[in-house]
């Protein structure tokens, strides 16, 4: 996904909703405005990713001139809050842009033959592929119907409430 450096990151993902624009006025008699966009984020064909992300203050249009469905590039902060006890998060864009479909390359494990002077690994490294765990069914044994009491009991007998 996105590696997350002081609490800003970069996602990418596609536009998929633009929210109408909020605005009012804060306490302290200042005006503000908001919009949130909805971003699609590539989920590998598994249940949909969807973020919904704040564009706060001078930055409310900065996706006006961006179509819907395209695919961008959002730089975001992520925040938390407490409230009374509560704690609210928030991701707030600071910056999009169209996105020129590059994808990250992904770098190459660092081992040995990368670190020509690096000491090799201590630890032995398994020699089989390592996958999903693999499950056998086990046989199924017969349910057992519970006893029942010999005997009656008396349900006062065993009232210890004490009211």
């Amino acid at each position: 996904m996105a590696d997350i450096v002081n609490g800003s990151a970069d996602v990418v993902g596609v536009l998929t909703q633009k929210l109408p624009t909020q605005s009012g006025t804060s306490a302290k008699g200042n005006a503000w405005e908001r919009t949130d966009i909805i971003l699609s984020l590539d989920s590998n064909g598994n249940f949909p990713i969807n973020l919904c992300i704040e564009l706060f203050g001078e930055r409310a249009h900065i996706a006006d001139n961006i179509p819907l469905n395209s695919r961008v590039r959002v730089g975001i902060n992520l925040s938390s809050r407490e409230f009374n006890g509560r704690w609210f998060s928030s991701i707030r864009g600071w910056r999009i842009e169209l996105d020129n479909g590059m994808q990250p390359q992904m770098q190459q494990p660092m081992g040995p033959a990368a670190m020509p002077n690096a000491m090799p690994n201590p630890m032995p490294q398994p020699q089989q592929p390592v996958g999903p765990p693999t499950f056998q069914q086990q046989p199924q044994q017969q349910m057992q119907q519970p006893q029942q009491p010999a005997a009656p009991v008396d349900p006062a007998a065993f009232d210890d409430l004490p009211f």
